[in-house]
């Protein structure tokens, strides 16, 4: 790349971003209304489109002298830290491109050759976002976290003559008929009509070419026979509600905040194959909890577990509670000097327990997050609740903090105590 005075000969072929980016959303790449809003269902790739679509602009504006100033939100700044931050450095490093930008990892800061700048942050970090100046477009990831005043600030935030296009995006899936959200940009389930301001884009899985995923959507289309209300949201993308959650509680909380030292650590293991493996740790300073997955993963190599463990820092010495309909892989982990039991697999007892916490979650955790947020009782057609049933789909987080907490508390006679029956 050669410089001149403010604007730059990009050594990059833009002409190549049509064979990276799902075919479904290359047209909003011209979409020039105020709002551009992206719902759908889950593994759609919607939010890996938008960090691909501000990398785009800045891209093709160095050579014109243009300058964008992005700002990348979420509704807290460690959730931004593990998605939106992650998912720019993810393109700038599977582009190659991270000699056209200098990133400041502690401020989750991206400024680039030719003067454009992201900036990543939580609304719970108002200086951060009032400091920030000459904003041209703003980005919400998990909109449904928002209040309307948030978007209506973004909004009058951006204003004056600029070279750029002045857009505010918002993605989400659609897990709240009654948000502000549906009321703004949709009637009877569909996107107005003849709304200037807006672009309204829906997509499903089916509409993402790279997941190449078939385990995943057999998962989701599963959805139909447990909840047809998951099912709409998550796999069909369309307007529904949670409710009837089993853990509505916890707090989500960053590195920063995570303790170095806890009085004792514990681990809950789910065991999967086509469903992920989970594992667990979960610290405890006298009453508070703190969880976070150190693995995530489908089809872990059996041959190579409890090397795979021993690389994640596992302490051998702690407790570890295990799915109990997989003895082999118990023998397995033990074997390899981990402390491991087969846990206690009483489901309501277990959940009782666990519905007395408010767990600190790893925000790092984005998978197990995902999962916990979602976990609710089953229904009937008719909308009846099926008391301590929950959902046996993406339960594999779930499970493994009920494992974990139920067994511990149980093994070292604290039921009674936690629950208040004696």
């Amino acid at each position: 790349m050669t410089a001149s005075s403010d604007s730059y000969t990009l050594d990059w072929d833009l002409r190549q971003v049509k064979h990276l980016i799902n075919k479904k959303f290359y047209p909003l790449l011209l979409a020039m209304t105020r709002f551009l809003v992206l719902v759908g269902g889950a593994g759609s790739g919607k939010s890996h489109f938008i960090a691909q679509m501000f990398i785009i602009r800045i891209l093709a504006a160095m050579s014109r002298g243009i300058k964008h100033n992005i700002l990348a939100l979420r509704n807290t700044s460690p959730s931004v830290r593990h998605s939106v931050f992650a998912l720019f450095l993810h393109y700038i490093n599977e582009w190659k491109l991270d000699h056209l930008v200098s990133i400041k990892h502690s401020t989750m800061e991206f400024n680039w050759m030719g003067g454009s700048k992201i900036r990543c942050t939580g609304m719970d970090d108002p200086e951060k976002i009032k400091s920030f100046e000459n904003l041209t477009s703003a980005w919400y990831e998990e909109a449904t976290e928002a209040y309307p005043m948030d978007i209506t600030q973004l909004n009058l935030r951006m204003r004056g003559k600029k070279q750029t296009k002045k857009q505010i995006v918002l993605s989400f899936n659609p897990i709240d008929q009654n948000s502000f959200l549906n009321d703004r940009f949709f009637e009877g389930g569909q996107p107005k009509a003849n709304d200037p301001t807006a672009t309204v884009m829906h997509s499903t899985y089916k509409d993402n070419e790279f997941l190449n995923d078939p385990d995943y959507e057999a998962e989701l289309e599963s959805l139909k026979d447990q909840d047809e209300n998951l099912h709409n949201i998550y796999a069909a993308g369309l307007w529904g509600t949670l409710k009837n959650l089993i853990y509505p509680h916890y707090r989500e909380i960053g590195s920063e905040d995570w303790p170095t030292e806890f009085d004792e650590v514990i681990y809950g293991l789910d065991f999967g194959d086509a469903h992920p493996m989970v594992l667990l740790e979960i610290g405890m300073i006298e009453d508070e909890i703190y969880e976070r997955s150190l693995l995530f993963e489908s089809r872990v190599p059996i041959d190579s577990m409890v090397e795979r463990f021993e690389e994640l820092g596992v302490d051998k010495n702690a407790f570890m509670y295990a799915d109990p309909s997989r003895p082999d892989l118990i023998s397995l982990l033990y074997d390899g000097g981990f402390n491991i039991d087969k846990a206690d697999n009483d489901v309501k007892a277990g959940i009782s327990l666990v519905k007395t916490k408010t767990p600190n979650i790893h925000a790092g955790s984005l998978e197990y997050l995902k999962q916990r947020k979602a976990y609710k009782l089953k229904e009937d057609r008719n909308g009846n609740v099926f008391d301590f049933q929950p959902i046996k789909v993406r339960d594999d987080g779930p499970d493994a903090e009920r494992y974990g907490l139920y067994t511990y508390f149980s093994e070292m006679d604290m039921i009674p105590r936690v629950l208040g029956h004696v």
